[in-house]
């Protein structure tokens, strides 16, 4: 899924959003009239993270890094001159040993 972040008061959300806390302190929002994920975000950061696809203009989004790469789907490849995370906020880069 391709996302981006913001800082919240960046952001202006139009229509109904349905949050469910998945942990302690982190919700992620969906859609009220489809259920489509939107967004994700934790109550102790300034950001938030928005589904690329919830956008209303997204063609000046560019490619910054990678996170989960260790769960990466076997249907598609990352470009090896893109950063790649094993996992959110993790500073090891995949094959930087």
């Amino acid at each position: 899924m391709a996302a981006c972040q913001a800082q919240r008061d960046q952001i202006t959300i139009s229509g109904e959003i349905k949050w469910h806390y998945t942990h302690e302190g982190s919700r992620h929002g969906f859609c009220e009239n489809c259920g489509a994920h939107m967004f994700w975000q934790n109550d102790t950061r300034p950001t938030i993270s928005v589904t690329a696809g919830s956008l209303d203009d997204a063609k000046d989004l560019a490619v910054r890094h990678h996170i989960f790469t260790e769960e990466k789907g076997c249907y598609y490849e990352i470009n090896a001159n893109e950063p790649q995370f094993e996992s959110y906020g993790n500073s090891k880069i995949k094959g930087d040993e």
